[in-house]
């Protein structure tokens, strides 16, 4: 089985379920505009697009942890270099 097809098998139905409930939940009449869970929920249902990118391509990754983890070296170097002025503190 391709990553392609087990992502239409597998993952687009739980991808259809999760967003169905973000639009179920988004309805809801006793959620005002200032309740951050409803922020959180229009903030997740304006880049529904851009999530289900995953399920038609299978180039795409589903997550970011790779880069994130490329990314997270440079932060760690700050701190390390921060005493660097001398050559004691190298």
């Amino acid at each position: 089985m391709t990553r392609l097809e087990y992502r239409s098998r597998y993952s687009l139905l739980i991808v259809d379920a999760f967003f169905g409930w973000i639009h179920q939940q988004r309805n809801r009449l006793d959620l005002v505009n200032s309740d951050p869970f409803s922020r959180v929920l229009v903030y997740v249902a304006g880049r529904e697009a851009s999530l289900r990118i995953f399920l038609g391509d299978p180039d795409v990754s589903i997550d970011t942890n790779h880069l994130e983890r490329a990314l997270r070296v440079i932060p760690i170097g700050w701190r390390n270099w921060l005493f660097n002025w001398t050559e004691i503190g190298a």
